[in-house]
């Protein structure tokens, strides 16, 4: 994990990251973006993630979050995987195309530019085998990363 150990219990706990914890959290996915997580106030991250946290519909909770200035899908699939990392895996270019070239998910071969219903669709596939297998929806994610790294031929960016 990215934050200090506990640090993910006490934002689920208190029910909101603040500025620090969303800024790391941002940077471990995604550091080009640094300039825009930090034009976002301590106020709206506190309010957004609150909120995001709070509800049950997936769909909002990633709107909310990539409302936040910088938060594409894949750092907001970040947030939700560092502080439930049960219930979310990061939606990243390898899982994705090693999902792609065993047929799971039909479209974006090349893993990139997500919207929120690849997400839903993602979240769902991560979630059927993290049930058959007993184990976290971030496992899965993990497997499927380093799974792609083993068969990668090429750049993976063209």
């Amino acid at each position: 994990m990215v934050l200090g150990i506990g640090t993910c219990d006490i934002i689920k706990s208190r029910g909101y990251m603040n500025k620090s914890e969303f800024v790391e959290i941002c940077l471990w996915k995604s550091p080009r973006p640094k300039k825009y997580y930090l034009d976002n106030s301590e106020e709206s991250i506190i309010n957004i993630s609150k909120k995001a946290l709070l509800t049950n519909s997936e769909e909002t909770k990633i709107s909310l979050l990539t409302s936040l200035n910088g938060v594409s899908i894949a750092v907001a699939s970040s947030i939700l995987t560092m502080i439930y990392p049960e219930k979310y895996g990061v939606i990243d270019i390898r899982a994705w195309q090693i999902l792609h070239l065993y047929g799971e998910v039909k479209e974006k071969p090349q893993g990139k530019g997500f919207d929120s219903q690849d997400w839903l669709n993602y979240l769902i596939i991560l979630r059927k085998y993290a049930i058959d297998f007993n184990i976290k929806v971030r496992d899965i994610e993990v497997i499927l990363f380093f799974s792609h790294k083993k068969v990668q031929t090429g750049r993976l960016y063209n």
